[in-house]
């Protein structure tokens, strides 16, 4: 049912949906500010060398594999080579006018500063998109897309790689986009939705090679979906054709000197330094896809092993389980429940969640592969999937729909955990020549402050809008159109009408 003007509850749905944005700009540079500012200057050897890249760019030339660092920083980590040669430019090219002046003025600390600030934008941006996908998938769950954007932005690795200088936030936020406009295809077939998917899913390979099996599957279930009846098939063939496309356009000629130099695609086969240097082993894959070990590494995502600096958190894996194994498992349940019980729009649906458990598939594949070739156990490297599964974790957490504790509960646990993370990183740091100075510490823990702010006011829109929506279906209206923000757009209503 439309809004109309004389209704009491328009003038409190516009302050739900202000509160709602003040608290998701909160959430998204609480967290990644306090550790920007909170942790010192290049707390890990692989921000020495993104950092390092971007001032290679900004000298005009690429690195070269087994080149030394040019950066020279004096303080925290510094790569032994500059191991990020393989990844694409592009990342680097944005962050170059932001390094490059302020190393060639001798800031070299003052530039990893500055870097990790230009990461926020992409917080932002993640969080937002993330609100998106999680309205997109459940319309009829009041608060589902706020509950998205908190869950994935109090995850370890928003908050770890969001405040430090990583080229996995911009490859995370453009699949999520490509994402998100596969969504939008799959009910409004546009041409405008059918290019955001390519271009989106161009700029994520053009950030990390990794992603690329997973822009190959968005572009190829439009296809799938057309098989079915759901959309054009003509379109669809063109969509994915064009995004193959752009994907060789865009990234072909780095790719290829990635094979010219190491005789592979991504550029790590062939290199026996790390194997040598850093006491690695290659193992076998499977033997790696048993390991316990291995598991409870990859999926610290609403974790870390850094609590082993607070003995009281020396054990991450009942973290893991509880804040993230079961509300995922719980999320994926009640999707099949409701596949079943309600048949509308049920092949879309299946689609959508087929995608998403071959992204958990597929990176999990990608990531034993990676380690059984001497790759190291980072959990990092599994932050892709967080975007996908932040709307199942936030459907599980707002039941019962009433008044959803659990989702308070929740988010109160990680904030205080997101908050030992910045002890732990400062523990890291004791022992390193930090000249950051104490304001930064200071501001560190202000920002986790924002973030705690943050979180509250979500909670505050969260239990708002469930209450809206309680008492408005009470007067027969859709929970689904009465929740603030969550009403399907006018393109949505008026595909459905039309099939």
């Amino acid at each position: 049912m439309p809004e109309t003007p004389d209704r009491p509850i328009t003038a409190s749905r516009t302050w739900l949906r202000v509160l709602e944005h003040v608290a998701l700009v909160l959430v998204a540079i609480g967290g990644p500010l306090a550790m920007a500012l909170g942790s010192a200057p290049y707390l890990s050897y692989d921000e020495a060398a993104h950092v390092d890249h971007a001032l290679r760019i900004w000298q005009g030339e690429l690195p070269v594999r087994g080149d030394p660092l040019v950066l020279g920083n004096e303080v925290g980590f510094s790569a032994p080579i500059q191991w990020t040669w393989m990844h694409p430019p592009y990342f680097y090219i944005v962050l170059a006018p932001i390094v490059g002046p302020l190393v060639d003025a001798g800031m070299v600390v003052e530039a990893d500063f500055a870097a990790r600030l230009s990461m926020l934008p992409l917080s932002v941006a993640m969080v937002y998109t993330v609100r998106a996908i999680g309205r997109r998938m459940f319309p009829s769950v009041p608060a589902v897309g706020l509950a998205s954007a908190v869950v994935v932005a109090l995850a370890t690795h928003f908050v770890g790689i969001g405040g430090a200088v990583y080229n996995d936030k911009p490859a995370v936020l453009f699949a999520a986009l490509a994402f998100l406009f596969l969504l939008r295809f799959l009910r409004v077939p546009s041409w405008g939705n059918g290019i955001g998917i390519a271009l989106s899913a161009a700029a994520a390979v053009g950030s990390r090679f990794g992603v690329l099996p997973m822009m190959l599957l968005f572009l190829g279930v439009p296809v799938v979906a057309a098989l079915f009846k759901l959309l054009p098939l003509v379109r669809a063939l063109a969509v994915a054709g064009v995004g193959v496309a752009a994907i060789a356009a865009l990234n072909g000629w780095f790719y290829l000197r990635n094979i010219s130099i190491t005789g592979n695609i991504s550029g790590r086969r062939g290199d026996d330094w790390v194997i040598e240097n850093l006491g690695r082993v290659r193992r076998p894959p499977l033997e790696v896809a048993l390991d316990r070990g291995f598991w409870s590494k990859m999926l610290q995502q609403y974790s870390i092993d850094s609590y082993a600096d607070l003995p009281f958190l020396r054990d991450g894996t009942w973290w893991t389980l509880l804040l993230f194994v079961v509300p995922l498992a719980a999320g994926i349940a009640l999707c099949v429940v409701g596949l079943v019980r309600r048949p509308e729009h049920r092949i879309e649906r299946i689609l959508v969640l087929g995608t998403i458990l071959a992204v958990f598939a597929g990176m999990g594949l990608t990531v034993v592969l990676y380690v059984a070739g001497g790759g190291g156990w980072n959990s990092r490297y599994l932050f892709t999937i967080t975007p996908f599964a932040a709307p199942l974790m936030a459907l599980a957490l707002l039941r019962p729909r009433r008044a959803p504790w659990l989702f308070a509960i929740w988010a109160a646990i990680r904030t205080v955990l997101v908050a030992l993370q910045l002890r732990a990183a400062e523990l890291r740091a004791d022992g390193a020549a930090a000249p950051q100075g104490d304001a930064f510490p200071v501001l560190g823990w202000g920002s986790i402050g924002l973030l705690g702010v943050g979180v509250v006011l979500a909670l505050v829109v969260a239990f708002a809008m469930t209450r809206a929506a309680e008492r408005e279906t009470a007067v027969g209206e859709s929970p689904g159109q009465a929740a603030a923000g969550s009403r399907p757009d006018a393109a949505d209503e008026a595909a459905a009408r039309e099939r």
